[in-house]
């Protein structure tokens, strides 16, 4: 926040009192009869806009505030951005005006968007940010103010693979506790098997809301995302994490690749392994469901 030791008006004060105007000719008469001072401005620079966010249950990451997304019986998390503290040099009535960037397919909007503190409901995951203008009662405006709230996706277990040799295409795979998932079946989630909740019924038989999916698998350098919501869980236990190296994907030479793993929207760990060449099954890390617990597994050798 900008902050300033005195403010304008007091400076321009001090300078008249300090100093001693050389003796003048006595002023000749006003003769227009337009006594009215209305239209006399003292100049004093445009008003300045600061503005801030805030929301429930927020970390304040870099810049950014982070709040978990979720809408249990309807209602969403909400942000609210203040612009109270915003300043005009010479104290003049300040307008407010904000406009909301919002998600795509989001229909927030900030109420009120013309007073000095505005509310928006974040009905989808992502970034969310308010843009402030004040404007004087002499119409100077300001430069805008930006502040942002970012929504993420609140969910159980979420992993995410990317890595660093372009040209080769490394897969990330989940495989089921119980009964233990094989490598490359119905009980392993991967890219193929899993785009979507509807393909792998883990959970309770016809219900996909506590199934597990991809929702993104970027083939380049990733990342490729997986995740399990909350609520019932598909099967407690330890869910096994690897790393495939898909055979003739042009990647010969060896490939460091990182899995971060997130629990209910933290990051827990952020797990670093060499992937050495093509068609190699690279064991990650063990997690428990229940606690969320997590065991490094030994590369081609399995996990605990």
């Amino acid at each position: 926040m900008t902050t300033i030791d005195k403010p304008y008006w007091v400076l321009l004060a001090a300078l008249v009192v300090g100093c001693t105007a050389p003796p003048t000719a006595p002023a000749a008469p006003d003769t227009d009869q337009d006594d009215d001072d209305s239209s006399r401005v003292v100049e004093g620079g445009p008003p300045i806009a600061l503005c801030s966010a805030t929301a429930s249950n927020a970390d304040q990451i870099g810049q950014t505030l982070q709040v978990l997304h979720s809408c249990p019986a309807g209602v969403c998390p909400s942000a609210t951005f203040d612009g109270s503290s915003s300043i005009d040099p010479l104290g003049r009535a300040l307008e407010y005006s904000w406009n909301l960037s919002s998600p795509d397919g989001s229909s927030a909007t900030l109420d009120p968007s013309n007073l000095a503190s505005a509310d928006t409901p974040m009905d989808l995951p992502g970034s969310y940010t308010a843009t402030l203008v004040v404007t004087n009662s002499d119409g100077e405006a300001s430069a805008p103010c930006s502040a942002e709230v970012t929504a993420l996706w609140f969910t159980r277990l979420r992993l995410e693979l990317s890595w660093t040799l372009e040209g080769d295409d490394l897969d990330l795979h989940v495989l089921r506790p119980d009964p233990p998932g094989a490598l490359r079946t119905d009980g392993d989630c991967y890219w193929e098997n899993c785009s979507s909740r509807a393909t792998l019924d883990w959970g309770r038989p016809g219900v996909s809301d506590d199934d597990p999916s991809f929702d993104l698998n970027d083939t380049v350098l990733g990342p490729e995302n997986f995740t399990i919501e909350p609520g019932l869980p598909p099967h407690v236990g330890w869910y096994r994490v690897y790393v495939h190296d898909q055979p003739d994907s042009g990647g010969a030479e060896p490939n460091l690749a990182t899995v971060r793993i997130y629990a209910d929207g933290v990051l827990q760990e952020s797990v670093e392994v060499t992937i050495e060449g093509e068609g190699e099954d690279h064991y990650v890390a063990a997690i428990s469901w229940s606690d969320m617990q997590i065991v490094a597994c030994e590369a081609a050798g399995g996990c605990p």
